[in-house]
């Protein structure tokens, strides 16, 4: 007989078990804490009581066969239980006991699925990963209310990392009850389970733990926010705001008449360097700006020109920008070891970063610029950076150049030639 593996879940999870009395479980902790993994675990484990009709949501969720059920898949084997299990397309069925768990996204190319979702009947529990990406409350009580079977205990269950004090999920169930951070228990009808990445150091590499202790070491706020999992408090001063990032996100792209992508490259290549900010964005025939894509990423010169020219062929851009104030030539040399044909332009920052960042904060408070879902990192970095502080934000710095290009109607005969070899 083969040993079934053994799998083994945190104990500050154990209340998505054995707490009874809780309508809303609140799993909230820093990146790399284990809770998707752990949640779809114990899911797995509730799909093997009789009457669990669970409904798995994310605002946004491709093809769930692709992009979550492989997750499930996952855990139904390490737990052993292949052969009482059948895997759908959006669904899955514990043959024994009838349970099923069935994804879906919230907001869909069509609109929002709100109606569709709070009139799907029998559900005991709602799972709502991703949490903070849900900006509109009213959607959360339409399905909420919803979750209202009368032969199983109903759960609310919030997966997240947290966002600002200014989201509504702050403001509903840690700011009237004055949840300390990193609390775990039970407050009234929510139960708050609180991780960081300590609690799952055995699964990280010792890449990842010396990134998070490099963070810990330069800018102790961003590691409590990132890495602890603690509610991030507005910068005093801050040019941007989380209430107008929420306003900027839009889920459609439209015609756009231009692509970008701005790079802000890093000096140095070592482990614990500062990220080379990669962003992408267009602008459509009404000057209105779409943020795309961040591929901002640590590595060497060679990996992050290969993630320039990777983002430049996927979204079939007109122009590489590239601020060259410490790399100089450098900086069109390692893209040109990758790509020799693509646009490149170099940009040099003549001015103060204030002088720079402001007409494009403006352009946010004028609802001419859109993300197109959800970049946590860069939103960050946008709401936390002031005008005052020495800092210098790589995503931050190829925003501001790829709206400053973007923006640019510089006669043709005053811009400076762009080469395309």
């Amino acid at each position: 007989m083969t040993a079934q593996p053994t799998v083994t879940i945190h104990e500050k999870y154990q209340p998505l078990l054995t707490e009874q009395n809780s309508r809303y479980y609140l799993v909230l902790g820093g990146r790399a804490s284990g809770k998707s993994f752990s949640v779809s675990t114990i899911l797995v484990i509730r799909l093997c009581e009789p009457g669990q009709r669970i409904l798995y949501t994310r605002y946004t969720m491709t093809s769930a066969e692709t992009s979550i059920i492989p997750e499930f898949r996952e855990k139904i084997e390490m737990l052993g239980l292949s052969s009482v299990f059948e895997i759908r397309q959006r669904e899955i069925i514990n043959t024994q006991t009838g349970s099923s768990i069935l994804f879906s996204g919230i907001k869909e190319s069509s609109g929002n699925q709100t109606a569709k979702l709070k009139s799907l009947t029998g559900i005991t529990s709602w799972v709502l990963e991703e949490a903070e990406e849900l900006d509109d409350e009213e959607i959360f009580d339409k399905i909420d209310m919803s979750v209202r079977a009368l032969t199983a205990k109903n759960r609310i269950i919030l997966i997240l990392n947290p966002s600002w004090k200014t989201h509504w999920i702050y403001r509903r169930f840690y700011e009237p009850y004055m949840i300390p951070e990193e609390y775990n228990g039970v407050v009234g009808p929510v139960c708050h389970i609180h991780t960081t990445y300590e609690d799952n150091i055995r699964n990280l590499p010792p890449d990842i733990l010396q990134i998070i202790e490099e963070r810990k070491r330069t800018n102790y706020q961003k590691y409590l926010h990132i890495d602890r999992g603690h509610w991030a408090t507005e910068i005093t001063g801050a040019l941007w705001t989380y209430d107008m990032i929420a306003a900027a996100r839009v889920w459609q792209i439209p015609d756009l008449r231009r692509i970008v992508v701005a790079v802000d490259p890093a000096v140095t290549a070592s482990d614990t360097s500062d990220e080379t900010g990669i962003i992408v964005g267009g602008i459509d025939y009404n000057d209105h700006i779409y943020i795309l894509a961040d591929r901002s990423l640590i590595g060497t010169p060679l990996e992050w020109a290969r993630a320039v020219v990777a983002a430049y062929t996927d979204y079939g851009a007109d122009r590489v920008v590239a601020e060259v104030n410490q790399g100089g030539d450098l900086v069109e040399a390692n893209i040109r070891m990758v790509d020799k044909t693509l646009a490149y332009k170099a940009v040099r920052a003549s001015r103060g970063k204030r002088i720079r960042a402001e007409p494009v904060a403006a352009l946010y408070e004028q609802g001419r610029v859109h993300h197109i879902g959800r970049f946590a990192e860069l939103e960050d970095q946008l709401c936390t950076w002031s005008p005052l502080s020495d800092d210098s934000p790589d995503r931050l710095d190829a925003l501001v150049w790829l709206c400053t290009e973007l923006t640019d109607k510089t006669p043709a005969y005053q811009k400076p030639i762009v080469f395309t070899r």
